[in-house]
């Protein structure tokens, strides 16, 4: 496992940031928040992932605390996708943003991890890689 991909609930400055470089989104919804640390452990228990697939860092010792602005995640981009829909169900969208700089991805329940993952996986290798992965995934 090599660089962390920061979560944030996706909010009208990411929004605002997208629409300035042109790229394709779903629309912001209401609600938008950030998991506790008991939600995201609970999440990665029910769906079996493994800390080989997937590492968070969190506090594990206060589960009902909320990470203030964003949670660390990595691992196998398929498995923090999967978490991430999973979480989306009662959070809402949320955006991960490697500390890359590579294409940052938004989350929402109705996310198909293995396909987002693939067109993800693909764009990396682009030199319009945000364009091409906006275009794939959210142009409907």
């Amino acid at each position: 496992m090599g660089n962390w991909d920061y979560v944030f609930p996706l909010n009208q400055e990411a929004v605002d940031w997208l629409d300035g470089e042109g790229l394709p989104h779903p629309p912001l919804a209401t609600g938008n928040r950030m998991p506790t640390t008991r939600e995201i452990t609970e999440a990665v228990v029910s769906l079996g992932e493994t800390s080989d697939q997937l590492q968070i860092d969190l506090d594990l010792e206060q589960l009902d605390r909320i990470p203030k602005e964003c949670f660390k995640i990595r691992g196998d981009i398929f498995a923090e996708l999967k978490l991430l829909a999973y979480l989306a169900r009662s959070c809402g969208q949320l955006w991960m943003y490697p500390d890359t700089g590579g294409i940052a991805i938004i989350v929402d329940s109705s996310l198909e991890p293995d396909a987002v993952g693939r067109v993800w996986l693909d764009a990396s290798d682009r030199e319009d890689d945000w364009q091409f992965f906006y275009q794939q995934v959210y142009v409907t």
